[in-house]
């Protein structure tokens, strides 16, 4: 039996796709089966949930002594202030997690919220204060003491006191008889 020339190509075409639809078939069925033996589903990202020597050499451990479970070196204490400003007090870390303009209400506000993270204490003043182009306004809050660190409590207030159009800078300062601190700065534009 004699092929042509066109006939041997559309044979070994032929035979390559079947091939290839094989292989493929082969490795997506692989594939399907290693994600039901995770359990992860169609769409799903997945998570290797194997432990790590480290994690099965602890497991361990605890089997062999299970009072272990009971101790812990975690200290929620935060680390008491070292270095002191210009007026003599300790410095601390003062952080403006949230300043914005809340445009979410028939009329809108300003907020804005911080923290100290380094001392727990009551009595200190927390002082917001926006700027824009040599206009300065300033909000005066207090705080409230949590067991690693001291919230400063949020501001809100109409944005219509935001006289001027822009971005307006925003910092928080916190002072008390013994520590002080100030932000880092967000903005927001109006």
């Amino acid at each position: 039996m004699k092929f042509n020339t066109k006939k041997k190509t559309t044979l070994i075409l032929l035979s390559a796709v079947v091939l290839a639809l094989v292989v493929g078939g082969v490795v997506f069925a692989a594939y399907r089966v290693n994600m039901d033996q995770n359990g992860i589903k169609d769409g799903e990202q997945g998570v290797n949930l194997e432990r790590s020597d480290t994690e099965k050499a602890a497991e361990e451990a605890l089997k062999d002594d299970p009072d272990q479970k009971l101790e812990n070196d975690q200290n929620d204490t935060p680390a008491t202030p070292t270095g002191s400003t210009a007026s003599g007090k300790q410095a601390v870390n003062v952080i403006l997690n949230y300043a914005a303009i809340d445009n979410g209400t028939a009329s809108s506000k300003v907020v804005a919220a911080g923290s100290v993270t380094n001392i727990t204490e009551e009595g200190g003043e927390c002082t917001y204060t926006f700027t824009n182009q040599g206009t300065i306004i300033t909000k005066v809050s207090s705080t409230l003491v949590n067991p690693t660190s001291t919230t400063c409590s949020s501001v809100n207030f109409s944005a219509d006191e935001l006289t001027k159009t822009g971005t307006w800078t925003v910092s928080l300062k916190y002072s008390s008889a013994k520590y002080e601190g100030s932000s880092n700065e967000l903005r927001f534009t109006k």
